[in-house]
């Protein structure tokens, strides 16, 4: 992709991305106009010797049909209005991931998948290191690829979202695929959008492995004949406390759960085929640290166990976490933004397990749930609640199941406030 044969190009969105590609464009000494586009109409203009001109504010969109190629951030919906009327036009709508891939000669580990991809590149990365190479972490895990295009690195991991897949035009060379459920359909318009971004993954990875236990991902691979290894029908499994490779067992001493480890099962068939030993391997499941606000316990003195799950944002995560901590759970707490998931799944499990203090945030108590449950409108409020239970030992669970956007601005803030609240209320 060679911008210099561009006069005008048009940034949506400012956050870390479009401030990457700005750098980027100095850095190559782009000499057309450049249009940086952003709601927020607090930004102040950037720093640079480039053409430069904000449009901010509610109209921040309205030029975009002046512009010769656009960039769109992750995160900034694909099917506004503006965004497909230029695009019938004519006008080429791409993003930086694209842009990167167009450039990078370095092998690419991407992962993708609903939930798990967080935990899985940051073990995939772990584990280069640890083997000796120079491993970069690049993608929705918040570093912007283009910054690290220049560095001497052996393999990017990067962690690749609906997001970034509905543009995508690229080739990755290993793909790994943790999960699929239904999620972000209030961006993507419909499940059947989310399905359409989230699989076009499988047709662009050149070696793939795949969790196919979905139905919906099973019958994607057997009808476009998409060549991949199954999750299932790999030479890696877990077994209790054990690795099997090659019907070989390897004891483990970690306690990451089923759902982490069921996602490392694709990451370390990966790991193996590029030759990777299984020494350095072994060495990271047993050392891994779980990712702040994903199944993050936290313990006092009396005996409870606190569970900060707030990465939790759909109702099959918060089932796989009550999975995880039903021999003792005595609270779970749900509560987020309701993006018209179906709940029913969870509705039983709840019923099924008896659970005895089920609490309720916003949106989430709107619905219309058959189990016994207390509605609250803040966590202060719910905390007050459950010191007043007086309980001496078990699991509260926090894992919402729901997007934090009603009240948080995203669920890293929403998961600090439950670890503060914890701290304030009970000695730890």
């Amino acid at each position: 992709m060679n911008l210099h044969n561009f006069k005008k190009i048009g940034i949506i969105g400012f956050a870390r991305e479009g401030r990457s590609l700005l750098n980027y464009l100095e850095s190559i000494d782009f000499k057309g106009e450049v249009f940086i586009m952003d709601r927020d109409i607090s930004l102040e203009y950037p720093d640079t010797f480039l053409n430069v001109s904000l449009l901010l504010g509610q109209t921040y969109l309205n030029s975009l049909d002046q512009v010769d190629l656009v960039f769109k951030s992750a995160g900034v919906p694909y099917r506004l209005p503006e965004i497909q009327g230029v695009i019938e036009k004519g006008i080429e709508v791409t993003s930086i991931v694209n842009l990167f891939f167009s450039i990078n000669n370095k092998p690419v580990i991407a992962v993708s998948g609903t939930k798990g991809k967080s935990s899985t590149v940051t073990f995939i990365n772990d584990v280069l290191t640890r083997a000796g190479f120079k491993s970069q972490l690049i993608g929705n895990i918040g570093n912007p690829v283009l910054d690290y295009l220049d560095q001497d690195i052996d393999y990017f991991v990067f962690e690749i979202s609906s997001y970034m897949l509905e543009t995508f035009n690229g080739s990755i060379d290993y793909g790994v695929f943790t999960s699929f459920f239904p999620d972000h359909m209030d961006t993507h318009g419909s499940f059947e959008n989310y399905k359409k971004a989230k699989f076009r993954f499988f047709d662009v990875c050149k070696k793939l492995f795949v969790n196919d236990e979905n139905l919906d991902v099973n019958d994607y691979l057997q009808s476009n004949n998409v060549d991949y290894i199954s999750f299932q029908n790999s030479e890696v499994s877990f077994e209790s406390k054990n690795l099997i490779v090659k019907g070989e067992s390897y004891q483990i001493n970690c306690n990451l759960g089923a759902e982490i480890l069921n996602n490392f099962v694709g990451a370390i068939s990966c790991l193996l085929d590029i030759g990777i030993k299984l020494e350095f391997i072994l060495e990271s499941i047993n050392e891994f640290i779980k990712l702040p606000h994903r199944q993050e316990v936290i313990f006092n003195k009396d005996g409870l166990r606190f569970v900060n799950d707030s990465a939790s944002i759909t109702p099959e995560s918060t089932i796989a976490a009550i999975n995880n901590f039903k021999e003792d759970l005595k609270v779970l707490i749900l509560g987020g933004q309701n993006r018209g998931s179906d709940y029913s799944e969870l509705e039983n499990l709840i019923i099924k397990l008896n659970i005895q203090h089920v609490l309720i945030l916003p949106d989430l108590n709107t619905l219309d749930f058959s189990f016994k449950y207390t509605s609250f409108q803040n966590l202060e409020d719910l905390f007050a609640y459950v010191k007043d239970l007086n309980l001496k030992s078990g699991t509260i669970l926090f894992s919402p199941g729901g997007a934090s956007y009603n009240l948080y601005k995203n669920f890293y803030e929403r998961g600090d406030n439950f670890i503060y609240l914890v701290n304030q209320n009970f000695d730890l």
